[in-house]
């Protein structure tokens, strides 16, 4: 009877923690390989852009004490704050990052100036995690890849009116240019 009631609770853990995605924890990137790890250093309670734009904010709790740290801008490679949420940094900017493959996406979020006007966003990408970071247009995706992947040049042609780059395709958890950019390796 006691076996049982391990076993029932052990696939019930087993089938509680599959469905949870790991929780990224909050911190600076050095590098992207940091990022791919998902290994942040320093881990921190919370993270964000100075207003002055030439560091990082870094938070840590010590006991009842938040001590706050300035990360210079060219020391980092990108960071995750305390909602989850991944940035890479490059010229300055920060990119939220949205899907890192061999095709990286990003957005980039540009905040209104005025009180009716909303704020849009934008989205970007780069060839792999640390590559120049270019606005999401077939002109850009020709130039970057013309030499190295003709067959996705064509495919993005192809799109059709009502078909955006920047489609999600919820069912595949990609975005339909990456999608794309993959289902053309090596032909």
């Amino acid at each position: 009877m006691r076996l049982g009631v391990i076993s029932v609770l052990s696939l019930f853990l087993l089938i509680l923690t599959a469905t949870v995605p790991p929780v990224v924890p909050t911190g600076v990137y050095r590098t992207a390989a940091q990022y791919r790890r998902q290994q942040p250093a320093p881990a921190c309670s919370d993270v964000r852009l100075s207003d002055k734009r030439g560091s990082l904010v870094v938070t840590q709790q010590r006991g009842p004490a938040r001590l706050k740290t300035l990360v210079p801008l060219d020391s980092v490679w990108g960071y995750v704050n305390g909602n989850g949420r991944s940035y890479r940094l490059y010229r300055g900017e920060e990119f939220q990052i949205q899907q890192a493959d061999t095709l990286s996406i990003y957005s980039f979020q540009h905040l209104s100036h005025g009180p009716y006007q909303p704020s849009t966003g934008s989205y970007f990408f780069s060839r792999g995690l640390n590559g120049m970071i270019f606005p999401l247009t077939q002109k850009n995706l020709r130039l970057a890849y013309e030499a190295s992947n003709p067959a996705f040049v064509e495919a993005i042609k192809d799109l059709g009116f009502t078909q955006s780059l920047s489609d999600y395709d919820v069912a595949a958890g990609s975005f339909r240019v990456v999608k794309l950019y993959r289902s053309t390796l090596g032909k």
